[in-house]
């Protein structure tokens, strides 16, 4: 149970009494780049966070352990929380520019009006060539920038403090010649001096607040607080509190310098564990102590959307278990306090069923998290892309469900999105777009007459997208550096302090990029569709059957009937569909094996997707194969099956999941399902739970996530949001707040959690 003044925290913390103002960052990022044109990039990008901190006030709530302030209304992603669109674009402005759409306070307006017509970015020439890949949605984005889903490794701060780096930097450019090198040092020593000037700044506002008090136990935690500020303002941590503040901080200035949203934590039950373990066998804390400071930690990082992920568990870089009793707090802690936060729990074969007992236990409360990474799986991934086994083994989700390595990549995540399914609906109307009647492709056959025919001119298409894809994101990466360098994420980046290179210009041991694909189940559905009724039965031919999608199934609904319902689907665990599935997604992967990034290195493939609102208006995605039609959205997440017709049981939705080969993937999958609740109550559903997931991972699966939901519940929290301030749905990978999303967005969930209902069995 929580304490009386962990209870008044949350209500505070709810509350976002402590929210960081977006105008603080976004009046100082317009300042700089207004009086300082030539500035070196570095230079400049430094001297924003800096005068930010600044200019930022000491936000003191008197329960909280752990001071700073917070991003918490900062939306991670367009759509899903459209009225807080204008903070992040009010706070990173030279970023995100002026946003037509959003509707600014008027003092901010002010501010913001400069960036009309200007932004930051060098323009990137490669890409007007190939503008058709998004105009027509066969792809969501093509970059290559690190697009503020970060993986620093905080351990470098936390091990040195902050008066050795500022000494080992200021050696670095008394001695260096080379001025991008002094630049680049300089950058990040005077962010590290910012931050003590920012941890005095606290210390003394913390004396003040505690003079002003009379109850002691606020007071001596504020002056605790001072005097924790004054020591990390110097030094590396001594106590487990110590440590948390200096990594909180460290990740504050992560968001400033990064875009605010998806910085992660990382494996901080590795990190901190050490700390807390020696403070409580010196009896410096007790664990009900220890207890309430890292729920603490979770209330101060819970926010409406749930973006910077801290992991938990797994296999250490010796290849031991590495739970921990601070795995188990961070649990209990997220159960205790009801704030959901991003959190990934790594699983492997050896992990202890008391832990992942517990697991299950959270997992069961309905949060949507955490999620569930299977090591044995993603370790075999990232060492085939040539990553040591080492470092393979310190993998952490970033941003949702992205995998990277702290400290040692690059974060280069999200960019492509490939549709399969618009490139498929190229393919069948002759390079024709369904929805604008636009000529795409001049190369597409008048008919096919087999399957395998069409499938070669389709997989044709794939790889020639991709690749047209990957050469705008090949130059973003080189003219990343050059607009957007990265110094505090630098500096959290192994060599970042003894090589002088940004980030973002070659930096880190591994410069993979990770490129997504989603919808499997769409793409599947339809393939197999065609294979079916044109191929096999020969039900109809296959102009007849493009001439009805191009109709949107005007007049055939009972063939589309008979599509969604007769045949079998992805997440039936029916072997046929099943194989397209596998030959799909290993088809993906062997097209971004031919290429290579800007800096070299390897992509790596994801299995990912973002269209938790691609309705009417927006897909650009005309009638489909698998019985979509036009107006109704694409499948919501990578694995989802689809909402129309009868999903599979659990197991066979899993079984099906397991026909892709997950090693193929080590950018990460997203695996978001519902599963009815009342399925795994009680300590029998308890062991079922843990059941379905040791097997899920034991046949190969990579990830998964659940929502504990019914349909009742989201119905009541559209009608009375009051009452369910805190419910969190996770969407694709990132988790939200449900009151908080469009309307939209709220019935995509429903429909969804509908669809899990009408096959509730195992």
């Amino acid at each position: 149970m929580l304490n009386e003044y962990t209870r008044n925290f949350k209500k505070r913390a709810s509350a976002m009494e402590d929210d960081f103002d977006p105008s603080v960052r976004g009046k100082q990022a317009t300042m700089v780049y207004k009086n300082f044109p030539d500035l070196p990039a570095v230079l400049k990008r430094a001297e924003v966070v800096i005068r930010a901190l600044q200019n930022t006030d000491t936000v003191i709530l008197e329960e909280e352990w752990i001071h700073g302030p917070v991003f918490r209304q900062y939306p991670v992603h367009n759509g899903v929380s459209p009225d807080a669109l204008w903070k992040l674009n009010a706070a990173f402005p030279e970023v995100q520019g002026y946003n037509e759409n959003c509707v600014y306070p008027e003092d901010v307006y002010e501010e913001i009006n400069y960036w009309k017509g200007r932004n930051i970015k060098i323009k990137n020439k490669i890409k007007d060539n190939y503008s058709w890949i998004y105009k027509y949605n066969i792809a969501n984005l093509t970059n290559g920038f690190i697009v503020g889903h970060t993986l620093p490794d905080h351990k470098i701060l936390l091990d040195n403090g902050i008066d050795k780096l500022v000494s080992q930097l200021a050696h670095n450019i008394k001695r260096e010649n080379d001025p991008d090198k002094k630049n680049e040092w300089t950058a990040i020593k005077r962010l590290l001096e910012a931050l003590a000037d920012y941890c005095n700044r606290y210390s003394v506002a913390l004396k003040n607040k505690a003079e002003e008090t009379e109850d002691i136990t606020i007071k001596n935690r504020l002056l605790n607080g001072a005097q924790n500020m004054a020591h990390i303002k110097r030094h590396a941590p001594e106590n487990f509190l110590q440590a948390l503040q200096l990594l909180y901080l460290s990740h504050l200035m992560d968001q400033l310098d990064s875009r605010g949203d998806a910085c992660s934590f990382g494996r901080l039950d590795q990190y901190l564990y050490p700390y807390m373990k020696n403070d409580i066998e010196s009896g410096f804390l007790t664990k009900d102590e220890a207890m309430d400071i890292v729920c603490h930690f979770v209330i101060k990082n819970w926010k409406p959307q749930s973006s910077c992920n801290m992991t938990i568990g797994g296999l250490k870089s010796d290849g031991t278990d590495g739970t921990n009793e601070l795995s188990y707090m961070l649990l209990e802690a997220m159960a205790l306090t009801e704030a959901t936060v991003d959190m990934s729990v790594r699983i492997h074969k050896n992990t202890p069923a008391e832990f992942l007992s517990s697991v299950a236990k959270v997992v069961r409360k309905g949060f949507g998290r955490p999620d569930l990474f299977n090591d044995d799986i993603m370790i075999l991934a990232l060492t085939n892309k040539g990553v040591s086994i080492e470092d393979a083994r310190d993998y952490a989700p970033l941003g949702c469900v992205e995998v990277m390595i702290p400290g040692r990549t690059n974060f280069r995540t999200m960019g492509l999105g490939l549709k399969p399914l618009k490139v498929l609906e190229l393919v069948l109307n002759k390079g024709i777009c369904m929805v604008t009647g636009d000529k795409l492709f001049d190369d597409i056959p008048e008919g096919f007459d087999s399957f395998e025919s069409l499938m070669k001119v389709y997989h044709k298409k794939i790889q020639y997208v991709i690749d047209c894809a990957l050469a705008v994101s090949e130059e973003d990466e080189r003219i990343e550096p050059l607009f957007l360098p990265r110094p505090w994420l630098t500096l959290l980046t192994h060599g970042g302090v003894e090589k002088g290179v940004d980030i973002t210009a070659g930096l880190p041991k591994y410069n993979a990029v990770a490129k997504p694909m989603g919808s499997v189940a769409d793409i599947t559905n339809s393939l197999y569709a065609i294979k079916k009724l044109v191929y096999e039965d020969k039900k109809l031919g296959l102009s007849e059957f493009i001439d009805i999608l191009k109709n949107n199934w005007e007049n055939q609904e009972a063939l589309r009937q008979y599509v969604i319902n007769k045949l079998p689907r992805f997440g039936q665990d029916n072997p046929e569909v099943d194989s397209i599935t596998k030959s799909e997604t290993a088809f993906f992967a062997s097209c971004l094996a031919s290429r290579t990034p800007y800096y070299g290195d390897n992509y790596w493939p994801m299995l990912f997707s973002m269209d938790y609102n691609n309705s009417k208006g927006n897909n650009n995605i005309g009638a489909s194969p698998c019985g979509r039609k036009y107006d109704d959205p694409i499948t919501s997440g990578t694995l989802q099956p689809s909402a129309l017709g009868e999903r599979g049981t659990i197991t066979q939705l899993l079984n099906s999941a397991c026909a892709i080969d997950f090693t193929d993937f080590p950018g990460g999958v997203s695996n978001v399902l519902e599963f009815d609740p009342s399925l795994f109550d009680g300590e029998e559903g308890l062991e079922r739970l843990t059941t379905v997931i040791r097997g899920f991972f034991k046949k190969g699966g990579a990830e998964l996530g659940l929502n504990f939901l019914n349909e009742e519940t989201l119905r009541d929290a559209m009608d009375n949001p009051s009452k369910y301030g805190h419910l969190m749905v996770r969407l694709f990978g990132l988790s939200a707040r449900f009151v908080t999303l469009s309307k939209e967005v709220q019935e995509s969930v429903i429909a969804r959690i509908r669809s899990s209902s009408k096959k509730a069995s195992m």
